[in-house]
């Protein structure tokens, strides 16, 4: 094997991180339990749990997340059960607060979560990603490992240099779609989270949700949504980006 080579099968080895993909499952197979996997339904809550608003309007049930049926979790939802994932009506210009105008509820157990009723406005309601003929249609969710996802050019260490970089990227690179884990599939560069990088919580990336046509959830071509949560003392904080060509 050249010194090439060998490099890059070292770089390769250090950058491999394993995902959960994120599949739309057949429908006739989908589960009763409320605790399950979908999109575009939301079914539980903690008790005294109120169904979000954002503006003054029910904000839309996009997903929910059950971890424990994910053959892999990633290191920063490793003390997460179950992911809730709610839209605002208004496009978001900008990077906003968890709660305005996108929410992640995120519990560290299955066990006290209760079934909710979903307000018919909530359930029947166009969010900002919605497609032109109507709401999100919910749809059951199933996980697949995908053991070796890789970095996008713009996500490599400074210290790669250029030709390697390129040898890197000509057959590597993230995995597009939903997914746990992995890498972000970039569009337009790095997911930075804030201005510059400097988000106070100095979030991780841990999940994106990308267009699925079948449930009318669009992003302009083939946009993404990703997902990070704050490091240290900053854990709880949840952060927000989104991305088309």
């Amino acid at each position: 094997m050249s010194r090439g080579s060998r490099k890059l099968e070292e770089l390769k080895a250090r950058l491999t991180r394993p995902a959960s993909l994120i599949e739309l499952a057949d429908r006739r197979t989908a589960s009763s339990d409320p605790l399950a996997s979908w999109f575009g339904r939301i079914s539980v809550a903690l008790p005294g749990e109120e169904w979000p608003e954002s503006g003054g309007e029910l904000m839309v049930p996009v997903a929910q997340l059950n971890l424990s049926e994910a053959p892999y979790v990633p290191p920063a939802l490793g003390d997460v059960a179950l992911v809730s994932v709610y839209f605002g009506r208004d496009e978001l210009s900008g990077s906003t607060q968890n709660g305005d105008g996108w929410l992640v509820r995120a519990y560290s157990s299955l066990e006290g979560l209760r079934a909710i009723e979903v307000p018919p406005e909530a359930a029947g309601g166009v969010c900002w990603l919605s497609g032109a003929d109507g709401p999100i249609k919910p749809s059951p969710l199933r996980y697949r490992l995908l053991q070796n996802d890789y970095p996008d050019y713009e996500d490599l260490p400074p210290d790669v240099d250029e030709d390697l970089a390129e040898r890197f990227t000509e057959d590597l690179s993230a995995s597009p779609g939903s997914k746990l884990g992995g890498w972000p599939s970039l569009i337009q560069g790095e997911v930075s989270w804030a201005p510059w990088r400097e988000h106070p919580a100095n979030p991780e990336y841990a999940f994106q949700l990308g267009a699925m046509a079948k449930t009318n959830f669009w992003l302009a071509d083939d946009g993404m949504c990703y997902f990070g949560r704050g490091t240290g003392a900053a854990r709880d904080v949840w952060t927000f980006e989104w991305q088309i060509a």
